[in-house]
């Protein structure tokens, strides 16, 4: 068997989120909603969320859970807490929170990326999370691949996503 073939890829959509292991890759696009990655170095174990806004609007009963920080995060955390893991036992990484339309939105307490990132920073440090690099704000799209093996992340900036390949580990 290939190395290429035992590889499970994952894309996740807007208010999305998913766990994986050993050869998994979880991937994504992102505006103003944030993707974060949770990698547990020694048990190649991994999680990455897509959301979409801090907090369900009290209108909205419907969307799923993963479409908010404030439901999302609680989630995953509990979900690493009930295996026995702890924060320090994890690496996490913040992506995306652009403002998408700087020409609309310039005033920067309207825009929709600045509160979601604030929303995953104090979500993460209520959990006890500390972030080990972000990539966030600006006015650009990102796609985020993660490899769980690895733990390795790579960012694309732009609207074509092909310029600005960035490595990370």
């Amino acid at each position: 068997m290939s190395p290429e073939s035992s590889v499970k890829l994952i894309t996740l959509n807007p208010g999305d989120y998913a766990f994986g292991e050993g050869g998994t890759v979880l991937q994504t696009l992102l505006g103003s909603c944030v993707a974060i990655t949770f990698w547990v170095p020694r048990w190649k174990f991994g999680a990455m969320c897509h959301y979409i806004l801090p907090t369900r609007p009290s209108n909205n009963e419907h969307s799923s859970l993963g479409c908010y920080a404030e439901e999302t995060l609680p989630a995953i955390a509990g979900r690493f807490i009930d295996m026995g893991l702890r924060a320090d036992d994890m690496e996490i990484r913040m992506f995306g929170g652009g403002n998408m339309f700087p020409m609309q939105f310039p005033q920067k307490e309207t825009l929709i990326g600045e509160q979601n990132i604030a929303a995953g920073r104090r979500l993460l440090k209520a959990f006890g999370f500390s972030l080990a690099e972000e990539d966030v704000a600006g006015e650009m799209r990102r796609k985020v691949t993660f490899e769980i093996l690895t733990g390795r992340v790579q960012v694309q900036h732009g609207v074509g996503l092909n310029p600005d390949l960035m490595e990370r580990r």
